[in-house]
């Protein structure tokens, strides 16, 4: 407490963002947000600040240091990989998403998800190769191109197509230096007694292979929306993310070698999130994600803790 009143308690990053809009404002003279009433006492960090209506879009692009009032929407939709490529530590396999019944429930989906209006729909595709997205795009619109059991061809390009975009987004991105290294922590696991860490992927073969066959027989009992909505049910998100805070305690003494794979983990659903934030162009856009669920809660972390976007869930839209 001080004669003159009490200070407001920032946060460290509030102070840094807070900071870094006053000095951008107050320097850049082509700036579009207005200049602020300023009053402040030299070497001290206070100051009043007349807030007015702020853009957080310009036309250079986004101003990354102010909160608008009215954000971007973002809809994370996580899903299994319908086309069973084997790519994931827990992989079920799916049944024939291209069989007529599967078809019907997604045509369902499709017209429920379109309600959402997005703007845009964005896939775990590697932004890097967006020409071949594109290409597989124009072409499934002309009606020259196939759509395969992919969850990016049956959720990703269709619900785009039925909102008329121009374009789809691949937001994916891969180390292509190292791999994550999930075996190797789980092998070290076995071979060092910290099998309670690896409990949730099955401790051995067995294990495994009985926990698929009860995993893929309650798959086919669900209707494509009820899977989605499966997927992204806060008890299977948290079961997800508790998978990876278990594994990165795997390892002794000086090896890391459990926080070292989720340290790449995170790495890459960071560079996904800073690849979704560089496609959002206005305030009023609307963006559905299509991804494996096992991201989904770090990118919910990410979206959430930044401030800059609503987060929307599947659960509003899908029934």
């Amino acid at each position: 407490m001080s004669s003159r009143g009490t200070v407001p308690r920032f946060a460290p990053m509030q102070l840094l963002d807070a900071a870094a809009w006053i000095n951008s404002a107050t320097r850049d003279p082509n700036s579009c947000v207005e200049q602020p009433h300023r009053r402040r006492k030299r070497g001290t960090l206070e100051s009043v600040v007349e807030w007015r209506k702020v853009p957080f879009f310009t036309q250079k692009g986004p101003r990354m240091s102010v909160i608008p009032a009215d954000r971007p929407r973002i809809m994370l939709i996580g899903t299994g990989h319908w086309s069973n490529p084997g790519l994931d530590m827990i992989a079920p396999e799916f049944d024939d998403m291209l069989s007529p019944h599967r078809q019907r429930e997604l045509a369902g989906c499709i017209e429920q998800l379109a309600a959402f209006a997005p703007t845009m729909v964005a896939l775990e595709a590697w932004a890097e190769h967006a020409d071949q997205l594109q290409d597989e795009y124009q072409r499934y619109r002309a009606g020259a191109f196939t759509l395969t059991a992919n969850e990016r061809h049956q959720l990703g390009l269709r619900l785009a197509a039925a909102r008329g975009h121009e374009r789809i987004h691949g937001i994916d991105w891969h180390d292509r230096e190292r791999e994550i290294g999930w075996d190797r922590a789980i092998e070290f696991a076995r071979a060092h007694h910290q099998l309670d860490l690896i409990a949730a992927l099955g401790i051995d073969d067995e294990a495994i292979t009985r926990t698929k066959v009860e995993e893929n027989a309650r798959i086919r009992r669900m209707r494509v929306s009820e899977m989605i909505l499966d997927a992204n049910s806060p008890a299977s998100l948290t079961q997800s993310h508790k998978v990876h805070a278990d594994l990165e305690l795997i390892g002794e003494g000086e090896n890391y070698i459990g926080a070292d794979v989720i340290l790449r983990w995170y790495e890459r659903n960071m560079k996904i999130f800073v690849n979704l934030s560089r496609i959002i162009a206005s305030p009023e856009d609307r963006v559905v994600v299509i991804i494996g669920a096992g991201h989904v809660p770090l990118l919910t972390h990410f979206i959430e803790t930044s401030g800059r976007y609503l987060l929307e869930t599947p659960a509003t839209w899908l029934r």
